[in-house]
């Protein structure tokens, strides 16, 4: 599924890049003609992969032609949900009274993707410690909303489905798209829900070790519904560092081993994951804003738990929303947990070093570097799958 992925989407790139004047009845011809190679060519397996990764070329380019880019593009209006906006002003003016507007703008901004009251200086913090992307909605957040919705609706794993499985599966997908309803479904936060979804649906089945096979068919889904999404710098960036964390963490497990100590290995696999990522979208960042994040990987052991908690008990504050004893202790102790992170980003951000600015690269670079990193992580691979057979040989 990944290469099905990367053959559409390079038709998509094809059309913005390399052929933009390409009619889409160019487009139509190409998919009509390897569709028809791949059948004719079925008793000789390897041609007709190259005809079918042809087909799905010409059909990404034909999308990506008819598609209407203008919406696919737009920025989600933070107040055209009725509902949504409603829970932004009561919390609002749970932190207002509470005298904590600084650490209700970024609860606020984790929980609904509301970043309008956050100060400039603060942005720029969170900016220049790595933890920038803990204030938009992205996978983070509906990850750590998954985790608490799979607590509430556990049930015991069996080999066979039961009624109550199913029920507890529906209630638990269930619950996250509310949530991603409630929060007006941006982009990022629909991306997320729809994985958890394929993982969720797949893991009925007791099939393991699906992640990248995961990844490819949501980003397939996704860019065949908007095209022009490819495009976007969220989309970029989430894929990336998903991509590199499949991909990467795993081979990290096996070059360092894993402490045997709890907060230890929570430790290390937070370091892991955190690596990966930033390995991942360093390149995008430079190539959007012009600047790395030095201490990103660090600032991740106290911004992570921080938001996890936030998030959570943010779930707990729409719910009690409005019984108002229960609605201003859960709104002091986000405002506490939030003012904790928020002195933490910024001690981070006066660090010397904490950025690295003026990168200027183009596409061809950064092109190069994720290519540099992909052979880089195969020969890696290959050099742990030889030690591990030379292991059991021996």
């Amino acid at each position: 599924m990944t290469i099905v992925c990367i053959a559409f989407m390079l038709g998509i790139v094809a059309v913005g890049e390399w052929f933009p004047a390409f009619p889409w009845a160019g487009w139509t011809c190409l998919l009509a003609a390897s569709a028809g190679a791949a059948i004719v060519a079925r008793s000789h397996p390897s041609w007709q992969t190259i005809f079918l990764l042809s087909a799905l070329f010409a059909l990404g380019g034909m999308r990506m032609v008819v598609s209407d880019t203008s919406s696919a593009t737009s920025e989600f209006n933070p107040t055209s949900n009725p509902l949504r906006r409603a829970i932004v002003q009561r919390m609002n003016s749970l932190f207002a009274e509470a005298g904590a507007q600084q650490e209700g703008s970024i609860v606020v901004a984790m929980s609904m993707g509301e970043k309008r009251d956050i100060s400039r200086d603060l942005r720029a913090d969170y900016s220049s410690s790595g933890a920038a992307h803990v204030l938009a909605l992205s996978g983070l957040h509906i990850g750590i909303i998954f985790f608490l919705f799979k607590l509430l609706f556990s049930h015991r794993h069996r080999y066979r489905l039961t009624v109550r499985q199913l029920l507890a599966e529906g209630l638990l997908l269930a619950a996250v798209w509310c949530y991603v309803y409630i929060v007006q479904m941006p982009p990022s936060a629909v991306r997320a829900a729809t994985m958890v979804t394929l993982y969720e649906l797949m893991g009925l089945h007791q099939r393991g070790h699906v992640s990248l096979n995961v990844l490819g068919a949501t980003v397939f889904a996704m860019l065949l519904i908007r095209p022009a999404d490819l495009y976007d710098i969220g989309f970029q960036l989430s894929f990336a560092a998903v991509t590199a964390i499949v991909v990467l963490y795993p081979m990290f497990s096996q070059l360092v081993p894993r402490p045997t100590n709890r907060v230890l290995l929570w430790i290390w696999s937070m370091l892991g994951v955190s690596l990966a990522a930033q390995i991942g979208v360093a390149p995008l960042i430079a190539y959007h804003f012009g600047y790395i994040s030095t201490y990103s990987v660090f600032s991740s052991l106290v911004v992570i738990p921080c938001a996890t908690i936030i998030v959570m008990m943010s779930v707990f504050l729409i719910v009690f929303l409005y019984v108002t004893i229960v609605a201003e202790t859960i709104a002091a102790l986000l405002a506490s947990v939030a003012n904790i992170m928020n002195r933490f980003v910024m001690w981070m951000a006066s660090l010397p070093g904490s950025t690295i600015n003026d990168i200027h690269l183009n596409v061809g670079q950064v092109v190069f570097i994720y290519l540099t990193i992909g052979c880089l992580s195969l020969l890696l691979a290959l050099m742990l799958k030889k030690n591990k057979m030379m292991d059991k040989t021996s």
